[in-house]
């Protein structure tokens, strides 16, 4: 679901001027955060997107963006910490974005 959200978020045919993607992540976290967070574990592994048919040249741009999406969100940090690993993170969204990928 995180990856489609990405996708449609910069695909050119987008319908809507809301930011769908970081609205149902806010409701995701909110509903189960360690569900989300293994989720994001999931997506920060390159084996899995071989395995699932991805291409692994997207991996960093979607951490990218879901890194900016997180960070917007109350305990959106905590996901990522627990999901990727990462640890100390600061509230500039530019320095989440790169400690993402």
């Amino acid at each position: 679901v995180m990856k489609e959200l990405v996708h449609a978020e910069h695909s050119p045919n987008r319908l809507s001027v809301v930011n769908v993607g970081a609205l149902v992540l806010k409701d995701m976290v909110l509903l189960d955060q360690d569900y989300v967070a293994n989720a994001l574990k999931l997506l920060g592994n390159a084996s899995f997107w071989a395995s699932e048919g991805f291409d692994v040249a997207d991996m960093a741009p979607l951490l990218a963006q879901l890194a900016e999406w997180f960070a917007d969100i109350p305990d959106g940090l905590n996901v990522l910490e627990k999901g990727l690993g990462l640890e100390n993170l600061g509230k500039d969204k530019e320095e989440v974005k790169r400690s993402a990928y």
